[in-house]
């Protein structure tokens, strides 16, 4: 096993201290993480539906890393890597990044466009119009110094569609909102 992912079990270990011994790390090749990070992925066997527990890396650099058990963590990536001032994540790589580190969910999938989750062919076409119109690609945007972050993501265990909000300031404190717009049947996606 690799430096970085030793170091990263052990901090699993401790933060879940109650699932030490049935714990297992992996390395997950995502597509759309941002480039430069590597993610894992730490499972405790047996256990069956906890948060996701996903740690973060900047490659080439084997000695730290960012995880979804430690509050701040989204914060402090986005710091190191300076992503205000180099401007260097899109709107969808700051998406992915806060649902990763910061809220991290088994069910919710970013959708940028209806085709991203099957709808039932039975529903009506009025309903598939208020879907359409409430599904946006990820935006970004500069506010005083900081920047603002709002994209829509599929609940798969409500049906529903939910917007967030996510505010980062000059200074790196983050707020934000989110809540759902439409609520329907069974989906998938």
């Amino acid at each position: 096993m690799s430096d970085i992912k030793e170091l990263i079990l052990a901090d699993a270990k401790i933060r879940k201290e109650r699932y030490s011994d049935r714990m297992t790390i992996t390395e997950l090749e995502l597509e759309d993480l941002p480039s430069g990070l590597k993610h894992y992925s730490v499972e405790v066997y047996g256990l069956h539906g906890y948060l996701p527990i996903n740690y973060l890396t900047v490659e080439n650099d084997e000695t730290d890393f960012y995880t979804s058990l430690r509050k701040g963590d989204f914060i402090r990536l986005l710091k190191r890597l300076c992503s205000i001032e180099t401007d260097r994540f899109s709107a969808l790589d700051i998406a992915i990044l806060f649902l990763l580190l910061e809220h991290p969910s088994r069910d919710r999938r970013i959708i940028e466009k209806i085709e991203d989750i099957a709808l039932p062919e039975a529903m009506k076409e009025s309903d598939r119009q208020d879907i359409a119109h409430a599904i946006t690609a990820p935006t970004k945007t500069y506010v005083d110094g900081g920047l603002e972050c709002s994209f829509v993501c599929l609940n798969v265990r409500t049906s529903g569609i939910e917007k967030y909000i996510v505010r980062i300031s000059a200074d790196y404190t983050l707020s934000g909102e989110s809540g759902e717009l439409l609520h329907f049947g069974h989906i998938s996606n």
